[in-house]
Order: structure tokens, then sequence, then C-alpha cells
């Protein structure tokens, strides 16, 4: 996908799984020092402090990364279902044909995609399965052109999303802090998540 859905503020500074977040890789951004070893002796002596100054500084980020990581981790949850929603009011889906063997026939199906957001997936999309091409027409080309079909493909990756959003809220409210009323999200509210 050309397009990285993914970038938050907080959701890029925490990084994705697998990965070093961005705080890591700031602490861990060193290059050593250029002193000459034959310097002066003072030089020396201010390259020196000038060490035990980083060292200290980067100590006290840590310390404050460790008191204030909550509420990171709380704003990134949040920072998903913004995300995850803005994916949701703007599904485009693109259509692909996936071929399965059954017993002694292979079957045609047509599937839909479109750009959505989930934290451990690598790919940056969702897809749900429409049936067998049959039903939608006799080729891709066409499927692509019908609006019936594309409105049928954007009714069933909104649910599917629907189903993803209501978990990341579950969950993001679960371990908020304030413990957010869930009757804010009335429209999430009325699904019963």
């Amino acid at each position: 996908m050309k397009e990285n859905i993914s970038n938050g503020v907080i959701i890029g500074l925490a990084g994705k799984k697998g990965q070093d977040d961005a705080f890591a890789r700031f602490l861990n951004n060193e290059k050593p020092a250029t002193v000459a070893t034959n310097a002066p002796k003072p030089i020396q002596k201010q390259y020196k402090s000038l060490q035990n100054e980083l060292d200290t500084a980067k100590e006290k980020y840590s310390e404050l990364l460790d008191i204030h990581r909550i509420a990171f981790e709380e704003l990134v949850q949040f920072e998903t279902i913004i995300t995850q929603i803005r994916c949701q009011l703007t599904i485009n889906p693109k259509f692909a044909i996936v071929k399965r063997k059954r017993k002694n026939e292979t079957v045609v199906l047509l599937t839909a995609r479109a750009p959505f957001f989930i934290p451990n997936l690598k790919r940056n999309e969702v897809r749900v399965y429409m049936g067998e091409l049959e039903k939608y027409g006799t080729s891709l080309a066409e499927v692509q052109k019908n609006k019936v079909v594309i409105e049928e493909a954007k009714g069933k990756l909104f649910q599917y999303m629907n189903m993803v959003i209501g978990d990341s809220l579950r969950r993001a409210l679960s371990n908020s802090k304030n413990k957010t009323d869930l009757s804010s999200f009335k429209f999430f509210q009325r699904r019963g998540i």
C-alpha cells in the first residue's frame, strides 16, 4: 500500500510489534565521541564531563518515560481507534479473485479489501470474502464497475471494521486510567460492544 495509515503521533513513537519504539531508538542513537586520542588533557576532561552529562540526561529521560509510559500506551489505543474510524468512514474497496480447490472442482471467489490499521498486522488493510465470483459477474473488470457490488463490499468491510473497532474500544476503555464511560461512544454502544 502506498499510504501508511498507521502514522499517528504516539503510535509512531510506540513502534510496531517486533521493533524498537522511537524512545529506545532515540536513546540508543549514539555515535562515538570524536575527541582525538592525543588531545590535550583539558579537552579530554571536557569530553568526559559531557559524556557524564549525556548519561545523566538519558537517565532522567528514561525515568520520566517510565513514569508516563502508561499515558503513552493509552494514547496509542485511542490513536488506533481514531485511525480505524477514519478508515471506516472512507472505505473504497478493491477487488481480487481467489481460487480455492474443493474436492474435484476449483471455486473462484471474489474478495474485497480496504485500508485499515490493526497494530499487530503487518499489512494495513482488511479483506472480506464476498462469495463465488459467478454470483457477482463474469470478470473482475465487470465487478469493479458494478455499483451494487461495490456498495455490498463496503457494507461487509464496514461490518468487519465495526467488530475490530469494537474490540479496540473495549480494550482502550478497560485500560483507561480515567475509565471513560462507554456511553460517550453511542454508535458502538448501540451495537452492544
